[in-house]
């Protein structure tokens, strides 16, 4: 706090900094960081959010750390059985909702169906893209291709209820060579 002292902030009206002793560093072990470490700024700032206090926390910390620390502490959506991190990167047709972007080295085809659900939905709902479409990124653009995960995957998306485009290919995401998509499996993206 005392170096957020020194410097000639103003902050935005409505907008608050929360004091906490202690930081989580990017050595501390993820699962048990904010534990331990009860006045850091990520159990401050998530037991403000849990309690209603605080609407948004940032957060340029250990990432491991803070999905451990939020999924125990704010905890997930009812139904929903792994979390997500879900930044918008820019894209040539104005963003992509980039969905299970690091977080989960490994997940079973019904976490990326989940993914699929929560990126749309918030595609949608908090983007104001209306239908977006689905669509999973693959090493081609057919179903066929891929590991037995994409192959897996791709035919629960179809059968699920959203709005489907294909298998994509990354380099498809940032060219604008996509419209309406929602991209599961490492990213998510809406016009």
């Amino acid at each position: 706090m005392s170096r957020i002292g020194k410097l000639p902030l103003e902050l935005p009206k409505g907008v608050e900094i929360a004091h906490a002793s202690q930081v989580v560093e990017m050595c501390d072990d993820p699962a048990t960081a904010f534990r331990k470490k009860k006045d850091s700024s990520l159990t401050v700032g998530l037991n403000l959010l849990k309690d209603g206090t605080g609407c948004a926390f940032v957060s340029a910390g250990s990432t491991g750390a803070l999905l451990s620390g939020a999924t125990l502490v704010t905890k997930r959506i009812k139904g929903i059985r792994r979390a997500a991190l879900a930044p918008v990167v820019p894209t040539g047709n104005g963003g992509a909702v980039l969905i299970d972007c690091g977080a989960n080295a490994e997940c079973p085809p019904e976490y990326l169906l989940q993914f699929a659900y929560m990126g749309s939905y918030y595609a949608e709902k908090v983007l104001g893209r209306p239908s977006p479409k689905v669509g999973l990124l693959n090493i081609g653009a057919e179903p066929s291709k891929g590991t037995s995960l994409q192959t897996t995957v791709y035919p629960m998306l179809e059968a699920a209820a959203l709005a489907i485009a294909a298998c994509l290919l990354a380099t498809c995401i940032p060219l604008r060579r996509i419209s309406r998509l929602s991209i599961v499996d490492s990213i998510e993206t809406v016009e």
